[in-house]
């Protein structure tokens, strides 16, 4: 399968506010979608992660991960080649060949709080595509982008998406980024998770 199949980027909406980022809706196969999210219920070795006051979640790096065979096609390189040509076209971005591979697992009281994700790293921007078993936003775990660091509930240009199944989110990083995920209230919230470093 290729990365035009695993993942469609195409059809994706840009927007500029409050930071460039374009939502993809039904961005991943549909069986591909089932097969990852049934290893991540199942058999996915997640490790926990947290700093206080800032983030609690569980992670796994799909990378150094034993993958189902239906699954290898994530880390495949050529998959990767494709999925990051499909990353540059979409938010006009030159982008280098080294790429992240991972998924978080958010469980109720499960939260980020405010960051950029800009940093040491080096992260140029990334692709966060959600699966879930349904999902209403009474469930908390809405993505929610800023304008600014300190936002208010009348910030202009706040954006709040919630993790609608199959459903893609890319956005640039940069100093402005400001993002947060709010508190899971209710069921298991899981994302997979592609980030990309700048190509020269």
């Amino acid at each position: 399968m290729s990365a035009k199949l695993a993942l469609r980027l195409a059809g994706g909406v840009l927007h500029q506010t409050p930071f460039l980022h374009a939502i993809v809706p039904d961005c991943i196969d549909h069986d591909l979608a089932e097969l990852l999210l049934s290893w991540f219920e199942g058999e996915a070795p997640w490790q926990w992660s947290a700093i206080d006051h800032f983030y609690d979640q569980f992670e796994v790096d799909l990378r150094s991960s034993p993958l189902p065979a239906g699954l290898r096609v994530l880390v495949d390189e050529l998959f990767l080649k494709e999925l990051r040509q499909g990353m540059g076209d979409l938010l006009n971005a030159r982008l280098d060949a080294r790429i992240d591979v991972s998924a978080h697992k958010m469980n109720p009281g499960c939260r980020v709080g405010i960051h950029t994700d800009y940093g040491p790293r080096g992260h140029a921007c990334r692709l966060l595509v959600h699966l879930n078993r349904g999902w209403n936003s009474a469930d908390g775990g809405l993505l929610m982008l800023f304008g600014e660091k300190d936002p208010t509930l009348d910030s202009e240009g706040t954006r709040c998406y919630s993790p609608q199944h199959r459903r893609a989110i890319a956005f640039q990083i940069s100093p402005t980024s400001f993002h947060a995920v709010s508190r899971i209230c209710l069921g298991e919230r899981y994302t997979l998770r592609f980030s990309f470093y700048p190509g020269q």
